[in-house]
């Protein structure tokens, strides 16, 4: 219909487009936000953080390049992920609408 590419239909549909263009727009919202914060997060040596919703995995990536101790845990319904990103950040793709 409007040319963008959607994932799945039914109970674990997602209702915004995930192809290349929206991909390059989640990444460039996620360069804007780090702007704005100046590059501030917040952060604590050793942490263990859980994203949910991940998108395209940038933030992940980011942070566990720069904090080497830190461990990142991502969920999301898409596979729309890198294949390569550090070793202290896990990309799983399981979430089950019928619990809820």
């Amino acid at each position: 219909e409007n040319r963008c590419i959607y994932q799945g239909q039914g109970i674990n549909s997602y209702i915004l487009p995930c192809d290349e263009m929206e991909q390059d727009c989640l990444n460039f919202m996620h360069t804007l936000v780090m702007k704005k914060l100046l590059g501030h997060i917040l952060y604590a040596h050793n942490s263990r953080f859980l994203d949910l919703g991940c998108g395209t995995g940038i933030w992940i990536i980011k942070i566990t390049e720069v904090y080497l101790n830190t461990y990142i845990l991502e969920v999301d319904i898409l596979v729309i992920q890198p294949d390569f990103y550090p070793q202290n950040c896990v990309f799983k793709v399981s979430f089950n609408y019928k619990h809820f």
